[in-house]
């Protein structure tokens, strides 16, 4: 029952974080924008014309926002329609990841916290790789909570199939961090998490280094640019934060870390209350016990036995099904008016014909 009522509850939350998605689009639908020119390349690019070089998050977001537009055709609303499924899409998958690491009450929290932000709500009328960016690092988190669960299973651990899992779930985190740098930061919680549960991942971290290197060598084809290069241009970017830094705004990133921050507090604040209750409870009852029954125990030593150690340890009565206890009884007879002769037998006597009983 109380599983069911948990499953309701986060149904009610998913749908009430919808819900407060569309009701914010429907009321701001007039004031989409395309602030830093991606939908116009998106269109470009849907036309099959080119487009100015570019690489990492913007390439990623541009080529993913033309394919819907080849169907939607020049219309910006339908970007911002877009918009609005990553972010509902983002936030359920990112209570969903947390909560398989750190616990039910984190994920949601952490994933209200994200969802309540004005800017994240804002970024729904901007075309922008933000809510795009958000909805693949909310599906590593995912993956990685999924990994975190199996871990416990030695069986599960030795299948082949979960050493392919690794291995894809590592490249894929690997291209992640080549988008943006919250990937690295990502990549180092998850190493630090690894090393403290003291779980082997080998597996990950190849596939993690294998997807960093494929996407820079995906990267040299488009730009035409040597891989240290683009490690270079890369590690430039970080010079504008905290501005917007490789395609993404700084608030974006204060608010994932505040909000995160605020799910593993939250869980630590629920288990010291838990473990803090029944403790004061045990206290409480143990006073109870020694003032209201301290006459009693004086009263019926008989009922304890004194340890070696000094404990007083109380027996129980009859702790265990047993048969009752026999009775021995003896029976008598009356023979004052009966005459018996010698010659006779024990219990030899005579009964008339009226008699209905035998002795």
């Amino acid at each position: 029952m109380k599983k069911k009522t948990q499953v309701l509850l986060s149904l009610l939350w998913g749908l009430s974080a919808a819900g407060s998605r569309i009701l914010y689009f429907y009321i701001r639908k007039q004031s989409v924008s395309d602030t830093y020119g991606y939908f116009a390349n998106a269109m470009i690019k849907a036309g099959e014309s080119k487009i100015p070089l570019n690489m990492g998050l913007a390439h990623a977001y541009t080529q993913n926002l033309s394919g819907l537009l080849r169907f939607t055709g020049n219309r910006i609303e339908a970007a911002c329609v877009y918009q609005m499924v990553l972010q509902i899409l983002w936030i359920i998958l990112m209570a969903a990841g947390i909560s398989l690491v750190f616990g039910r009450i984190s994920g949601i929290v952490s994933a209200s916290v994200m969802a309540a932000v004005p800017m994240v709500l804002q970024s729904m009328m901007r075309v922008s790789p933000e809510n795009f960016y958000m909805l693949h690092l909310s599906l590593n988190m995912v993956l990685l909570g999924i990994f975190f669960r199996k871990a416990r299973d030695e069986k599960w651990k030795e299948s082949i199939l979960w050493q392919i899992y690794l291995l894809l779930t590592g490249f894929y985190l690997g291209v992640v961090c080549i988008w943006n740098y919250v990937g690295i930061c990502l990549a180092l919680a998850v190493i630090y998490l690894l090393v403290r549960k003291k779980k082997k991942a080998f597996m990950l971290l190849a596939g993690m280094a294998a997807g960093i290197f494929a996407t820079l060598i995906r990267y040299t084809g488009l730009t035409g640019e040597a891989v240290l290069e683009q490690l270079k241009m890369w590690m430039l970017q970080l010079e504008s934060f905290p501005g917007r830094c490789q395609e993404l705004e700084a608030w974006l990133v204060f608010a994932l870390f505040g909000a995160g921050l605020a799910g593993i507090l939250s869980r630590y604040f629920i288990m010291a209350f838990r473990n803090k209750k029944p403790e004061k409870a045990a206290v409480c009852a143990e006073g109870i016990g020694t003032e209201g029954t301290q006459n009693t125990m004086e009263e019926k030593q008989d009922d304890y036995v004194i340890t070696e150690d000094g404990r007083r340890v109380k027996l129980l009565d009859n702790p265990l099904p047993v048969p009752k206890k026999h009775v021995k009884k003896k029976m008598g007879f009356d023979f004052d008016d009966i005459e018996i002769s010698e010659s006779k037998l024990d219990f030899d006597v005579e009964i008339s014909e009226n008699d209905d009983f035998d002795i």
